[in-house]
């Protein structure tokens, strides 16, 4: 396999990792995994600006713009001949004295890995609810991809030992939170059921385009319309409406608080709320 490090493409037997690298000593640094489908990656803008968000929120400077990590990306991609797989972009803090307190100036190492894949479900999802750990809600690390992922593999861990395949963790008041997410793909939708299971409950928040539009503050669809941002959902790529949601919101007929109470109506009469 070939790999992308600091800036240049090597076999991963001649890649090094320094031993006082903060990503290795203390889980200092961010990571994202990225679908690849057709030798492309997919959906590199959203996860470019996660990384951003998370690299802001810990203070770590990333050593390539955005158009210079797609090109990483995309060489990782040929490199290995990848028309179905994964890519994993791996930011850390870098080398570094002992102790918690971050060196400045850094040396953040960035690592590209890829892989082979196929990316379709081959076998339902079992899920438990972890009881060993929870999600730390108050944390800023809840928010972000940080390589500290050792409640998820405590949480896998118990997964394994009571015969399921993954778990889910609720956060310190003990309840699983209401997510909102662009989902734009039925499959993504249906393996995020299986892994759930019986209280996965589907909600199509849906708004014309010409209202989604209306309501972007930053100019996102201006810029995706003139081609500045690639694989955008709506415009540059597909969105597939939800066939049979739970519960439908067409938010350009109520306002948001309606839009909320329809919800905890739903909730109540599902006996998920009392």
């Amino acid at each position: 396999m070939t790999v992308y490090l600091n800036s240049r493409l090597v076999a991963d037997d001649e890649a090094r990792i320094d031993p006082t690298d903060r990503g290795l000593t203390l889980g200092d640094g961010l990571f994202e995994t990225i679908a690849v489908r057709g030798r492309r990656a997919a959906r590199t803008d959203a996860h470019l600006a996660r990384l951003s968000d998370g690299a802001e929120v810990i203070g770590l400077a990333i050593p390539l713009a955005g158009d210079e990590l797609k090109a990483a990306l995309q060489d990782v991609i040929e490199a290995n001949a990848i028309d179905e797989g994964v890519l994993r972009l791996t930011l850390t803090r870098g080398p570094a004295p002992r102790g918690l307190w971050p060196p400045i100036p850094a040396q953040p190492t960035l690592l590209i890995t890829g892989a082979c894949q196929d990316l379709t479900s081959q076998e339902p999802v079992t899920a438990v609810i972890a009881t060993t750990t929870r999600r730390n809600e108050h944390s800023p690390l809840s928010g972000i991809k940080s390589t500290s992922c050792l409640d998820g593999i405590l949480a896998a861990r118990e997964a394994a030992k009571r015969g399921a395949n993954d778990a889910s963790l609720l956060n310190g008041a003990g309840v699983i939170v209401i997510s909102s997410f662009i989902s734009p793909y039925e499959e993504d939708r249906q393996s995020a059921g299986k892994i759930i299971g019986d209280g996965f409950m589907e909600v199509f928040v849906d708004a014309p385009i010409d209202v989604c539009e209306s309501r972007d503050p930053k100019g996102l669809y201006e810029k995706a319309r003139a081609g500045e941002i690639g694989e955008f959902t709506g415009i540059s790529a597909p969105y597939e409406a939800p066939s049979k949601p739970d519960l439908h919101l067409r938010t350009d007929q109520m306002t948001p608080e309606e839009s909320a109470q329809k919800i905890l109506e739903f909730l109540r009469e599902g006996g998920k709320l009392h």
